[in-house]
């Protein structure tokens, strides 16, 4: 997520050892402050000092909160102005560990790089020490918080204000989007993949400003991201197919508006919406391939992933199974067996039956509605879904 410190000086026109020399060595009041519980995570209209930084703590305590996890980000507060020095903090050096790392040792690399003596690189340590220290010492809160009356013994209690810590908020993302992408080379040029399907909704902290929330907040463009917490299902959630995956899937639109995530007859419809549209446009193109990507990845993707993960291992060995084609069977079950007889190139086939299922769909839509105008589907439409598709197929 960070950048590198040669990155970030050329960013700015400036030689790394000058970048370093004019951020770290700047007074108190002109440095982010670091952090870890921020204020305006709960309410933005708070107070921009209601900042906690908490010290490091080793616990196991079978809880998810600060301290039972190990993390290398590092959050920091201040206007948009003082954002520098926080960039210039996080920037990774050429042995991969931050400025940060390397000001708490005094590293003989960074006083190289700055063209300073050690004495200056003590002095640029121990300010930032006491930044950090200042905001361990929070005695107030704020009306716009919510907060809790602790009782202690009769007529004494603590109140205690309600702070998330932001820096759990975009662990969670990095680990999330760890598991869900992974860096493939291909033609000489890296590309993101996706590799797994992951059940979250996006929350957005700073509206158009992020950066006045907090610095990891902008380095994530204010999204974060929120898991569905509900409780474990007693119950197969899933339908194993037995002659076509496809003819499982239900293509609706729910008549009860809070049921709307649960078909895709929608994103149909919207589709429809933007075809009627100059097709060679730039942003309809855009949008096409989003809403495209929406019908793979909830109508289809999804739904095969859970079976993927939740089916016993084998399943489509049984006889009650031999109708579902080769391909299907390489597909949602991976671990089954290779005595099948699956094509190892069954991407290429799911890929061809994934543009098909969107196909007829669309077609049938329109055929059931007379008050809606032909829209057709050429081949070259047809390869552009396919394509889309293989994205999702790789890993």
């Amino acid at each position: 997520m960070s950048q590198t410190l040669e990155e970030f000086a050329k960013n700015k026109n400036m030689e790394p050892g000058e970048l370093l020399r004019k951020n770290l060595g700047r007074e108190p009041k002109n440095m982010m402050r670091p952090a870890t519980h921020v204020g305006k995570y709960t309410h933005p209209g708070i107070a921009e000092g209601l900042v906690v930084s908490a010290p490091d703590y080793n616990g196991s305590d079978g809880y998810v909160c600060f301290g039972n996890f190990v993390s290398n980000l590092k959050d920091y507060v201040g206007n948009a102005a003082k954002m520098p020095h926080s960039k210039t903090m996080e920037a990774v050096m050429q042995d991969s560990r931050t400025v940060r790392e390397h000001l708490s040792e005094c590293s003989i690399n960074l006083m190289h790089i700055a063209s300073v003596d050690k004495g200056e690189v003590k002095r640029w340590k121990e300010v930032a020490a006491q930044v950090e220290d200042q905001s361990r010492k929070i005695s107030h809160s704020d009306f716009k918080l919510k907060q809790i009356y602790f009782p202690l013994h009769i007529g004494e209690y603590h109140l205690m204000t309600l702070l998330p810590c932001s820096v759990l908020i975009w662990e969670l993302k990095s680990r999330i989007n760890a598991r869900e992408w992974d860096a493939r080379s291909e033609d000489g040029k890296e590309r993101n993949v996706r590799i797994a399907f992951v059940d979250y909704w996006i929350r957005k902290y700073g509206g158009t400003k992020p950066q006045n929330v907090s610095h990891l907040n902008s380095e994530n463009g204010g999204n974060a991201r929120v898991l569905t917490c509900q409780p474990p299902t007693l119950k197969q959630d899933y339908q194993l197919p037995r002659r076509n995956f496809f003819n499982q899937i239900k293509v609706y639109v729910p008549r009860n508006p809070r049921e709307a995530q649960r078909g895709i007859g929608q994103l149909f419809q919207s589709l429809y919406d933007t075809l009627l549209n100059d097709s060679n446009a730039l942003w309809v193109r855009k949008k096409k391939r989003g809403i495209l990507r929406a019908i793979i990845e909830r109508g289809i993707i999804m739904p095969a992933e859970n079976i993927r993960e939740k089916a016993p291992s084998g399943w489509s060995k049984e006889e009650k199974y031999s109708s579902l084609p080769a391909a299907q069977k390489a597909w949602l079950d991976p671990s089954g067996s290779d005595e099948s007889g699956q094509s190892d190139d069954w991407q290429e086939e799911i890929a061809l039956q994934v543009s098909r299922f969107i196909r007829t769909n669309f077609e049938r839509m329109i055929r059931f509605d007379p008050q809606k105008k032909q829209v057709i589907f050429d081949e070259a439409f047809s390869r552009e879904i396919s394509d889309l598709a293989k994205e999702y197929l790789d890993g």
